[in-house]
């Protein structure tokens, strides 16, 4: 849950924290598929969990709520 202006036009961030953070991000969820991958090849729901937008932007809106900070959420539910 970011707000648009803060990337470029690609998409990419405009901060350089913010940029290695997505990076950390992506190398993490590769080391967990490698794990998954080391097993039966079979189970791979927390990899894609940790890649899916709209989960990572539910659990966000609702560690906000949890912790009391208003704000509001577009479209974290289809109708």
């Amino acid at each position: 849950m970011d707000a648009p202006w803060t990337y470029d036009d690609q998409g990419r961030p405009n901060d350089a924290d913010m940029a290695q953070k997505l990076s950390d991000q992506k190398d993490y969820i590769t080391a967990v598929r490698y794990h998954e991958n080391e097993g039966d090849g079979n189970n791979h729901s927390l990899s894609e969990t940790l890649e899916d937008p709209k989960r990572q932007s539910l659990v966000a809106a609702m560690s906000l709520y949890e912790s009391g900070k208003p704000g509001c959420g577009l479209n974290l539910h289809p109708r």
